[in-house]
């Protein structure tokens, strides 16, 4: 049973009772694709419109009955190519939703523009032609109306549509329901704060029966969201039989056969018989056709119920240790992949048509269409043309025991922050001759960047700018130059808070600059209201000297060097590091171009080695012949009270914080012979 707590005002209170009474109903035994085969209507620019028959497409049936409330399966993945019926078995669905077990839907698109695409091509033509549907949702003419392009309110419920690419629309609304569509178009972290699946999962957490549909045609291997999904699912694929021996078989690519030159004789070889199968048995084939799990075992998933009888247990039982853990996986995430060749006929995509779009593809050696056939018909990944990745276990490996908190090589010290959504990342690094540099601390200070209170990130992050490090030659170092990065846009009026009073003491606020062949020094522009520089930061070029020098093992320019003390270095910081490699663009089959490509979602390991780099890059020193301007007198107990009344100032609004003399003289001559 389930209580959905009103999401809107009612005037009218017979509305307000429909919705209590509605999600008070108990879950329906009817099965979405019963419910699609009774009610569900396709408008009439669709491949089949009019009435919806599952049985022009049986493999959308199980995956569709996965979808209904009382399968145990609580997220349903879907491989597939294109024009296979997916998003159509989303949109049934949420019609199923609407007007059998109200709940909130969440859509998920790649952009928001998609979004609007599948309102007005999908969504509005369901609600207008399936009139149990349409009587339950809000009329899009009402004054407060609740049926608009991104929000559709029904009895019971509400339909959100959101983008990928809007952090604040994945946060609207708690959902018991989520489809994500077309997931590998999906950024690989929103707002950073993860992946999009990870950040929808947060959002249905709260309920115990949430569902979650997750489709999409695979794109490239490295980044791919769909195909790491359904590798953790129960692997199953789509099994037909031959028409002439029977056998069961996975329909493949390798198994299209067709004569030299005609790809009008194209035909499926059995693999077992191996007698031609002429396309109009694919029909029979499918309809005769079954999913099995590929994972472990080649039990069919669906033999295991909500509970295991004793029965079942008994099965179980005898299975191995793998298989078990397997089959337990499989009733809760079931994961479904098919290739082109299952379309039904009618279809543009039929089997000669395919032979002879491989022809051309194979004859003209495009690697675009190739990637793109591999995408869109085999449903498969693709794997770019990878620069060489670093290993992050190279780098972890060669930390090192300093003899010094700072090395004696070290002539000037940066520091650099990156800004989180619930928190700020700090890295100091010691620079010496030829670049060569040194880690000396990395510090996580948790809280919301909109926190000014004196306990809050800022003011951590404002101390430990303060510190000294301990050269073993010079005495104590202090911080030269740090940068605090503005670029994700969230919090740019914090990071210009934070930096204005503090430009004197050498911080200044930075972004990655839009140009990929941007100059690591890629200039400066004044921001109108607070007056303060913000420094462009050409983050490819970067990137580039900071993987060539990390390849160097041997102490000299440019090396990096780490301490196995931790202070902030664990493995993960290493990851991190290594997480993006650089990939070819290509426009019209030719490499125009190179751009960097995330291998994992968290990257900022790597974006403190870029913002220190730029730092010390910006401050323009010689460093063979200068050194950081070190002999500061140590403060007395009166100085240090004022210090700290100077560091709390700007959290209390002041602005005059840090333009005393003493910061005045830094941004003059913090550097000395």
């Amino acid at each position: 049973m389930r209580l959905v707590m009103p999401q809107i005002s009612y005037a009218n209170p017979e509305l307000l009772a429909q919705d209590f009474w509605a999600a008070l109903q108990p879950d329906p035994d009817e099965t979405v694709s019963e419910w699609s085969d009774t009610f569900m209507r396709l408008p009439s620019e669709a491949p089949f419109p009019g009435k919806w028959r599952t049985d022009r497409f049986p493999f959308m049936r199980e995956i569709m009955d996965c979808l209904s409330p009382a399968n145990p399966a609580r997220e349903v993945i879907f491989m597939k190519p294109n024009q296979i019926s997916g998003t159509s078995t989303a949109v049934n669905w949420a019609g199923y939703t609407i007007h059998r077990s109200p709940c909130n839907f969440l859509f998920v698109e790649p952009t928001v523009e998609l979004g609007k695409r599948l309102t007005k091509h999908r969504l509005d033509p369901m609600i207008d032609l399936v009139p149990e549907v349409h009587s339950r949702v809000r009329a899009a003419r009402a004054r407060d109306s609740g049926n608009t392009t991104f929000e559709k309110e029904f009895i019971g419920g509400r339909i959100v549509i959101t983008g990928a690419n809007s952090g604040v629309g994945l946060r609207f609304m708690s959902a018991a329901r989520v489809v994500m569509d077309e997931a590998d178009g999906y950024p690989s972290n929103v707002d950073k704060e993860g992946s999009v699946p990870a950040v929808v999962r947060r959002r249905v957490s709260a309920f115990k029966r949430y569902k979650i549909f997750i489709l999409s045609t695979p794109k490239i291997k490295e980044t791919s969201i769909i195909e790491p999904e359904y590798l953790d699912s129960d692997q199953c694929r789509y099994y037909v039989p031959c028409p002439f021996c029977d056998h069961g078989q996975t329909l493949t690519w390798e198994g299209l056969d067709w004569k030299n030159g005609q790809p009008e004789t194209a035909a499926y070889l059995c693999e077992q018989c191996h007698q031609r199968i002429p396309e109009y048995h694919k029909t029979d084939m499918l309809a005769r056709g079954e999913w099995r799990s590929t994972l472990g075992t080649t039990q069919p998933s669906t033999l295991f119920s909500e509970e295991p009888t004793d029965e079942e247990r008994q099965r179980l039982a005898q299975l191995s240790v793998g298989d078990w853990t397997a089959v337990l996986t499989s009733r809760q995430k079931r994961g479904f992949h098919l290739n082109i060749l299952y379309q039904p006929l009618g279809m543009v995509e039929e089997w000669p048509y395919l032979a002879k779009e491989w022809m051309r593809i194979t004859h003209t050696k495009d690697r675009e269409a190739l990637q793109t056939f591999v995408n869109t018909y085999w449903a498969e990944t693709w794997e770019e043309e990878l620069g060489e990745k670093l290993d992050y276990k190279d780098l972890w490996n060669r930390r090192e025991i300093y003899a010094s908190p700072v090395p004696r090589q070290v002539k000037v010290i940066t520091a650099f922050v990156d800004v989180q959504r619930d928190r700020l990342e700090a890295e100091a690094r010691g620079f010496g001759p030829g670049k060569e540099n040194w880690g000396l601390g990395l510090r996580v200070f948790l809280g919301s960047p909109t926190d000014f209170t004196i306990e809050g990130p800022w003011a951590r992050v404002d101390q430990w700018l303060h510190q000294c490090f301990d050269h073993p030659e010079l005495g104590p170092m202090r911080i030269a130059l740090a940068g605090v990065d503005s670029g994700d846009g969230l919090y740019v009026k914090e990071v210009y808070d934070f930096v204005r009073p503090r430009q004197g003491r050498g911080v200044v606020a930075t972004k990655g600059s839009s140009q990929p062949k941007a100059h690591l020094l890629a200039g400066r522009t004044k921001h109108r209201e607070t007056g303060i520089w913000i420094y462009s930061i050409g983050t490819d070029a970067a990137k580039d000297s900071i993987y060539a020098n990390l390849k160097l093992t041997e102490p000299g320019p440019g090396v990096f060097h780490w301490p196995c003390q931790h202070i902030g270095y664990d493995e993960e910081y290493f990851q991190q590091v290594c997480a993006e490699v650089k990939v070819p663009v290509k426009a019209r089959g030719r490499v125009v171009g190179t751009r960097y490509m995330k291998l994992r979602d968290r990257n900022e390991g790597l974006d403190l080695l870029v913002g220190n780099w730029f730092i010390v890059e910006h401050a323009g020193v010689d460093l063979n012949q200068y050194v950081f301007d070190y002999r500061e007198p140590q403060p007395n107990a009166q100085q240090r009270t004022q210090q700290a009344e100077r560091s709390a100032s700007w959290i209390r609004g002041s602005r005059s914080a840090g333009r005393g003399s003493s910061g005045q003289r830094h941004s003059a001559g913090w550097l000395r012979r």
